[in-house]
Order: C-alpha cells, then structure tokens, then sequence
C-alpha cells in the first residue's frame, strides 16, 4: 500500500504518490495535461520513437519510453503481453505498434 493524494490542476486531477511526507511521484492519467511540446497521455508511441535518443524501460510491472529533452518524466505504454515478458525493453518498445498510446505519464523530477 502506499499513500496517494489527488491534487486539483485546473481540468485535470493528478495523482501524487507520498513516501515519507514527501511527494515522491506525480501520476498523469488525463489527455488535458501536455508538455510544452504536446506530449502526453494518448501520444502514439511512433511520435516518441521519432525523438532521437529515446530509452525503454522495465520497472515495477510498466514499460515505459524516456526521452532525453524530458528529464524525469516516463511515458507509460499499454504493452501487448508478449512485449511485456521480454527481455530486452528497447526490443520490446521497437516492435510494439505505432499506434500504441501512452496510457500515463510519470513526473519524478529532473536532477
């Protein structure tokens, strides 16, 4: 279990994960919030395979894509199960369709 509170921002809600009194990550889950280039939830996965220098990652049950222009965030993707279960995230990333949306977005900060 872990402790998450929703914070109003405008439209949208965003949930924040709390460890130890301190917000440790923000969960986007709504369209309405974008970074400045528009990316975001419901972004095809082809657009940020487009951006040079993207990374995949496997971690606590996600898949997600991080960009280099966008420090602390992770772009979570619905995997197909047979993306999930391989080893290599990259490889993974690559074959899943274009059309593949993030479904989250995760805010952990940019050091």
């Amino acid at each position: 279990p872990e402790r998450v509170a929703l914070v109003d921002v405008g439209a949208a809600a965003v949930a924040a994960t709390i460890v130890h009194d301190s917000v440790w990550r923000l969960s986007v889950t709504d369209s309405l919030l974008r970074t400045a280039d528009s990316l975001g939830v419901g972004t095809p996965l082809g657009v940020l395979r487009a951006r040079a220098g993207w990374r995949a990652l496997r971690g606590e049950g996600n898949l997600v894509v991080q960009l280099p222009g966008h420090c602390g965030l992770s772009f979570r993707l619905r995997p197909s199960p047979a993306a999930a279960r391989a080893a290599d995230a990259d490889a993974a990333v690559r074959r899943l369709p274009a059309n593949t949306p993030v479904e989250e977005v995760f805010v952990v900060g940019c050091r």
